[in-house]
């Protein structure tokens, strides 16, 4: 993904699949392929086909696996995100038709598409986003997160992984949210350095969580002081 692909370090299977897919019409064999046109080859009708059905298939689903839950697909770009909800109509075409939305800015009613995809009782249920869903939005119901574009900066990997750290009770047939997946197609992963298995997202409590903590702490210590003056007491009441 980010150093292409050069003939001669691969192994003569891989040699084999590379001179049917390069191969020009006359049969030349380029050298090697930068990273750009192997992201052009990446993001064509047949892998964005696997890419959905994989999704559909793996990811997690809501109302007793009848409806594919909450899920984001981090694009590269418009014309991707394009693409995808074309393939998403061919592969997919009894699916209401705002199943799958795209979301990015030039958009006329984007606000709406980001409103309907925060309720759990409106679709879409996938939505295709262009940088604008990356950070900032808050939908606990999101179960499954698609990476696929490269991110290369670590702070916006992590904030585009928190859209699905969000609590979220009952959105699965009644039982409360204990995981979202991540299917990570351009090695996002391995680029930071990660752990394949990710990193643990500890719950981080509310800020009205850690007030009522505190206040219940100093009351609980007020309660046992030698001495107990009437100000004490009424702070603490």
């Amino acid at each position: 993904m980010t150093k292409g692909i050069a003939y001669d370090e691969l192994t003569v299977d891989e040699q084999e699949q590379y001179e049917s897919t390069f191969a020009d019409e006359e049969g030349d064999i380029p050298d090697a392929i930068d990273a750009s046109a192997l992201n052009e080859w990446l993001f064509n009708h047949d892998t964005i086909k696997k890419v959905l059905h994989l999704l559909m298939e793996k990811g997690q689903r809501v109302e007793y696996g009848s409806k594919i839950g909450k899920t984001i697909i981090f694009a590269k770009n418009k014309r991707h995100a394009e693409k995808i909800l074309e393939v998403w109509g061919k592969e997919f075409p009894d699916y209401p038709t705002n199943y799958c939305q795209a979301i990015y800015y030039d958009m006329n009613y984007t606000q709406s598409l980001i409103d309907d995809f925060s309720d759990p009782a409106k679709f879409p249920q996938i939505a295709v986003s262009v940088d604008m869903l990356d950070t900032g939005i808050d939908v606990p119901e999101i179960l499954n997160l698609v990476f696929f574009k490269k991110v290369f900066s670590r702070a916006k990997f992590w904030q585009m992984i928190g859209r699905g750290t969000r609590l979220c009770p009952a959105v699965i047939d009644g039982k409360d949210k204990e995981r979202f997946y991540i299917f990570d197609l351009c090695g996002n992963f391995s680029f930071f350095r990660i752990g394949s298995k990710g990193k643990e997202a500890g719950a981080v409590a509310t800020l009205q969580e850690r007030m009522f903590n505190i206040k219940t702490e100093m009351a609980y210590k007020l309660q046992y002081l030698v001495h107990q003056t009437d100000e004490l007491k009424e702070y603490r009441s």
